[in-house]
């Protein structure tokens, strides 16, 4: 009797191996394609890195104040409450100890509620430069009229529930709002072309013996802050792809500034896309690396946060709602080279 000789059972791997071999050449030279495709996509966001530092120290030692110097058109601003007068109070003496007592620039208090006498005498005693003391008006601390109001307190109670850090609480959004755009247009700030904003119930640890908006106004710079961090990803999944399909509509370029904070996908196109369908992604499947501005101690111009482009993108992000759905912060954002 004659029996088939053995062969070893071929397995789906296998199968699919030999009926692909012949196309094995133009299969290498697709991989390659798509390798060399996918490099030179992440060689385009890679971020140019200067010889020396662009933004050197305006001083790099104690400087005699320069008592009889210009002054810039300049306040310090703090969103306070009545019932945090002493620590508000404790950074107010703090700040004149270590910079204001040579520069005596006023400080203006925002309050969303009517101010208590206390407050106000208290900080009046303190104050070399000037208190001012102002109410943030109800329409610019509050939902705007276009915005579905029990919608968005859903999503706010929605939050909490979620435990978004301060998500469920219904001020910290009017604040997130009024900061990323209303604060600038602020009767109160109409007369000064920049500002430094300060926080209760904090410390300046060494002297600052030079001006610093004077410095600003003198190397043309914008925009000064204390430490860059990552975002928590749950506070504000849509804030990334809603400012860079705004970017791309009204055809900003793209900016070191803005690769620096890009994530670029390692997706072969056209698979990239896909990953457009994910939170901080843009159209085009690339991510945020969720980098933002800590912005509770910023030294900013006033002139940029007012002009047309920048309002403009204010208001498209006011107008999606995402100041209540999300717990966006875009004052936080990177700004853009408008």
């Amino acid at each position: 009797m004659l029996f088939p000789p053995l062969t070893r059972p071929r397995g789906p791997l296998r199968t699919l191996l030999t009926r692909l071999h012949p196309y094995r050449i133009p299969l290498l030279l697709l991989f390659l394609a798509l390798l060399v495709e996918v490099y030179l996509h992440n060689s385009y966001w890679s971020i140019h890195h200067p010889a020396r530092d662009l933004d050197v120290p305006f001083h790099t030692s104690c400087q005699e104040p320069n008592l009889s110097a210009p002054r810039e058109s300049a306040a310090i601003v703090m969103l306070a409450r009545n019932h945090e007068v002493e620590k508000a109070l404790r950074t107010v003496v703090s700040i004149e100890k270590h910079f204001n007592r040579w520069f005596h620039y006023p400080i203006i208090f925002l309050n969303d509620e009517e101010w208590d006498p206390e407050f106000i005498s208290t900080m009046n005693e303190t104050v070399s430069g000037g208190a001012k003391f102002e109410v943030i008006p109800k329409e610019e601390w509050g939902f705007p009229s276009y915005i579905n109001e029990d919608r968005a307190k859903q999503a706010i109670n929605r939050q909490g529930e979620q435990g978004v850090l301060y998500g469920g609480l219904e001020s910290y959004h009017h604040m997130c709002r009024f900061y990323s755009g209303k604060f600038y247009t602020l009767k109160a700030l109409r007369e000064y072309k920049w500002y430094w904003r300060i926080e209760p119930d904090v410390e300046f640890y060494c002297a600052l013996t030079y001006d610093p908006f004077v410095e600003m106004a003198k190397h043309e710079k914008v925009y000064g802050f204390t430490v860059a961090l990552p975002k928590e990803p749950a506070t504000c999944p849509s804030l990334f792809r809603t400012v860079a399909d705004w970017k791309e509509a009204q055809d900003y370029p793209t900016t070191e500034l803005w690769k620096a904070m890009i994530s670029p996908s390692w997706l072969p196109w056209p698979l990239r896309k896909f990953m457009s369908w994910f939170s901080h992604r843009d159209s085009h499947g690339d991510g945020w690396n969720l980098c933002h501005y800590w912005s509770n101690f910023e030294i900013a111009s006033l002139d940029f946060f007012r002009s047309n482009a920048y309002q403009d993108l204010f208001e498209h992000l006011d107008r999606t709602g995402g100041f209540y759905s999300e717990r966006v912060k875009f004052f936080s954002f990177p700004p853009l080279d408008l």
